[in-house]
């Protein structure tokens, strides 16, 4: 399914069409040139695509076993036309298996520090890992679709998208695309 278009809210919506079909229901299933392609017509929106497509290069680098990131904020809304201003930052969990292989511990140490990560890539980004104890893992899921389901300033429900982890060379199409949007300045 493409990315739903804004609603009367300027958001996402929560649901399209018939409730009972869950691909008619946020988080909807996207692939990250679909988020790029929706989302990076302002130079402003490019950078930071850019900065999470690099985050998602660097949590591959840590031989990640598998997830997939719920992503949502003031960038999926139509902030620009609600605010005046463009978006800071895109919000996003990803939801992770363990590794299956060596991990850099400078990266690992990076992406688990909070500030680093959202001054370095541009996302406000938490890690929920798979493995976790299953009533733990259910709280997880709860509290971040709970946060992300909702706009913050108005409670007005929004919908989010969903986009696989392990997806190197859709990625890079992604980033082909930004940049030739938004070419970089000598």
């Amino acid at each position: 399914m493409p990315i739903p278009t804004f609603d009367h809210n300027d958001v996402l919506p929560p649901h399209v069409g018939d409730v009972t079909q869950s691909a008619n229901m946020s988080p909807y299933l996207v692939t990250s040139l679909d988020v790029a392609q929706r989302f990076g017509a302002s130079p402003e929106r490019a950078a930071i695509l850019l900065g999470w497509l690099d985050l998602r290069a660097d949590l591959r680098r840590l031989n990640l076993g598998g997830g997939f990131q719920w992503l949502d904020g003031s960038f999926l809304e139509d902030v620009e036309k609600i605010r005046g201003v463009p978006p800071n930052d895109l919000d996003a969990v990803t939801f992770f298996h363990a590794p299956v292989g060596p991990v850099d511990p400078t990266l690992a140490a990076t992406i688990r520090d909070h500030a680093a990560t959202k001054n370095r890539y541009r996302v406000d980004h938490y890690l929920v890992p798979l493995a976790d104890h299953p009533e733990r893992l259910v709280d997880q899921a709860r509290f971040w679709f709970g946060l992300f389901s909702h706009q913050k300033t108005t409670a007005v429900w929004k919908g989010m998208v969903q986009v696989d982890l392990m997806t190197d060379a859709v990625d890079s199409s992604a980033r082909q695309h930004l940049v030739s949007l938004h070419p970089p300045t000598p």
